[in-house]
């Protein structure tokens, strides 16, 4: 078995994704009719099309989710990079030759840079229907922390700053999918860390039973966590299958790489409480 770019599909098609240049913006419209004529082109995606299909992202810790979040960016971006429309072809350089027909109208909004800029007063709201930027706030305790601290010999606090880090595995995301519309049954090949994960993503948006999602991961090309996300793409690719009738691939370029999912930069604040003999 080879890796997961070596392996094809019979009549194989290929996708291209078109990427947000903004952090935050209004997404006015999508003009595609230029891709749509070029040769070879078959079927263009938006997120539109997306949000009639799909159901939202859930965040899967957070007590309350956005219901505004899909796959592919809806009305509004939130993120550098954010999928915005996707293209299949019968050739993959056409595919990506049409990414450059497509024109988009955004509508810039005020960004926010970390997470000291997204917690100030009258700062902009990633989304809006939930009035705040803090998703999740929860507390955790063990043992009594007064009394340890009451009796430490020493203390000792610090804020540490983690900064924006991304893996760079040689073989990037590659996603391939078939969809067999007389059997239901959605065939997929992806480079995925956690594909137990992403076959119950895509059964739960696209609403397909988990037993009739197959997916296959071959021998990957490096992963260091930075395959752990690539369902959101399985969803997409997998939607440009089921609407053309064919084997769809989608190979992530460098470029997409290095401006895709990655650790965003943040701090933690530590406070410890030691004993003289250098124990907690």
């Amino acid at each position: 078995m080879g890796y997961a770019d070596d392996m094809e599909f019979p009549d194989q098609h290929y996708a291209a994704i078109l990427h947000s240049p903004y952090a935050h913006a209004l997404v006015k419209g999508i003009d595609y009719s230029k891709a749509l004529k070029l040769p070879g082109v078959k079927y263009v995606l938006t997120g539109e099309e997306v949000a009639k299909r799909t159901k939202p992202i859930t965040a899967r810790a957070a007590p309350v989710s956005p219901n505004t979040q899909y796959v592919m960016a809806y009305k509004k971006v939130r993120y550098m990079g954010e999928p915005v429309a996707a293209v299949v072809a019968d050739n993959k350089y056409v595919a990506r030759d049409a990414l450059d027909l497509i024109e988009v109208t955004y509508e810039p909004l005020p960004v926010v840079r970390d997470l000291d800029d997204a917690l100030r007063e009258g700062a902009p709201l990633i989304y809006e229907e939930l009035g705040t930027n803090v998703v999740i706030h929860d507390k955790f305790e063990f043992g009594d922390v007064d009394e340890a601290f009451a009796k430490a010999d020493v203390t000792a606090k610090q804020r540490i700053g983690i900064h924006r880090y991304s893996s760079t595995p040689l073989e990037g995301y590659v996603v391939n999918a078939s969809y067999d519309n007389t059997r239901d049954v959605l065939n997929v090949i992806a480079t995925d860390q956690q594909p137990g994960r992403t076959v119950q993503a895509v059964s739960g948006l696209l609403g397909l039973p988990s037993s009739r999602v197959r997916l296959l991961v071959p021998p990957m090309g490096g992963g260091f966590g930075y395959k752990l996300a690539v369902w959101q793409y399985v969803v997409i690719v997998s939607l440009l299958a089921m609407s053309t009738g064919k084997p769809v691939k989608w190979v992530q370029t460098r470029s997409e790489s290095l401006y895709g999912p990655h650790r965003p930069k943040g701090y933690m604040d530590v406070e410890l409480a030691l004993s003289s003999g250098g124990g907690s």
